[in-house]
């Protein structure tokens, strides 16, 4: 990294997962972005080569989580260290390519000359199935009816907020709900969204740790709906 402050911080945590981190590694050392302040985390691994993995770079910043503290948690630690006028975050598993933020907020850039306000750039997902791509469109439209605020595409990522952002995104829960809770308040808060297509890939290594059958989908979805009747009863104790 140069002496100049980075442009984006990308924050990416990682649990038990040495062969994605391995690859993520190799991808920031081919792309040597020094407008890029890399902020990996490893998110209370139980394994140590992990951990030793993502020792070996000189050109990331390393949180080492004692305990796994949740995928929101995870992302929310590396954010309270991110020093950029952007912030981004994205999961490890290689579905994106580690430099999609850094290509998404080039091109909001580009069509977007100022911005002083509330940024959030979400992925506009491309190359899905049929059958996610309807589970995603149902999910959204639930939230959205329930929240009484319009989200599309709840887990398009990686997002990209500007740095101003960050106080809405801390108040959020630390599993994997945070996408939605982000989301959410960000948008209650009158963000201005901004949405740019990016390709997803086939997952390289191992599978997701949540989403892997009926079950655990419906516990997402349960505990997003959760977290949208509590701000609904938050605001409507705020009215009386």
């Amino acid at each position: 990294m140069g002496l100049s402050k980075p442009l984006l911080s990308i924050v990416i945590p990682f649990y038990n997962e040495p062969a994605n981190a391995r690859v993520v590694l190799q991808a920031i050392k081919s792309y040597n972005c020094e407008d890029i302040e890399w902020i990996l985390v490893n998110n209370g691994s139980t394994d140590t080569l992990t951990f030793e993995i993502l020792q070996m770079s000189s050109e990331i910043i390393l949180l080492n989580l004692e305990t796994n503290i949740g995928f929101g948690g995870g992302i929310k630690a590396g954010l309270e260290i991110a020093t950029s006028d952007y912030l981004a975050w994205m999961p490890g598993n290689l579905k994106v390519h580690p430099i999609s933020p850094k290509v998404i907020l080039d091109r909001f850039l580009l069509e977007n000359e100022s911005n002083n306000g509330l940024v959030l750039i979400k992925a506009l997902r491309i190359g899905r199935g049929a059958i996610p791509q309807l589970k995603t469109v149902a999910s959204s439209l639930l939230v959205s009816l329930m929240g009484g605020i319009i989200l599309k595409d709840i887990g398009g990522t990686p997002t990209v907020v500007s740095h101003n952002c960050l106080p809405f995104i801390m108040d959020t829960p630390n599993d994997y709900s945070f996408e939605l809770a982000a989301y959410f308040n960000l948008k209650k808060n009158g963000c201005a969204e901004y949405r740019i297509p990016n390709a997803y890939l086939t997952r390289i290594f191992g599978q997701t740790h949540w989403q892997y059958g009926l079950k655990p989908e419906l516990r997402l979805l349960k505990s997003q709906v959760e977290f949208v009747f509590r701000e609904r009863r938050v605001d409507r104790r705020g009215k009386n």
